[in-house]
């Protein structure tokens, strides 16, 4: 298993519905949500996941077809890294539950492909 593709760190937000965050550290939720190198939580920041991302998926950029099953923040930032756009604009993505993203390189160039299995 990749770990590469492991779900963010939440540290003491693991768990916890984003209405008990607001409500018991809305000063940290605040500042994880528009600091990207924020690790108000304790865990892993933004900024820390995306430099695991690229890293996956330089070394995956030539390994053939790969099938990667993760949680929607990791494919949010996968995106966000591909795209060359700000991490910011990870909370401007909707996912569908059970959605596909496809990822091909072009060249030096991703392309992706959305589709909604569910």
């Amino acid at each position: 298993m990749d770990t590469s593709w492991s779900d963010l760190n939440y540290g003491r937000w693991h768990g916890r519905s984003i209405r008990e965050i607001h409500d018991e550290d809305g000063d940290g939720l605040g500042a994880w949500l528009s600091e990207p190198g924020s690790t108000a939580h304790g865990g892993e920041s933004l900024e820390a996941l995306q430099a695991r991302v690229r890293a996956a998926l330089e070394r995956h950029r030539q390994a053939g077809a790969t099938l990667i099953v993760t949680h929607a923040i990791v494919v949010k930032t996968a995106l966000a890294t591909v795209l060359d756009a700000p991490l910011s604009a990870i909370y401007r993505m909707d996912l569908e539950p059970l959605s596909a993203v496809t990822l091909t390189r072009s060249g030096e160039a991703w392309r992706l492909r959305y589709r909604s299995v569910a």
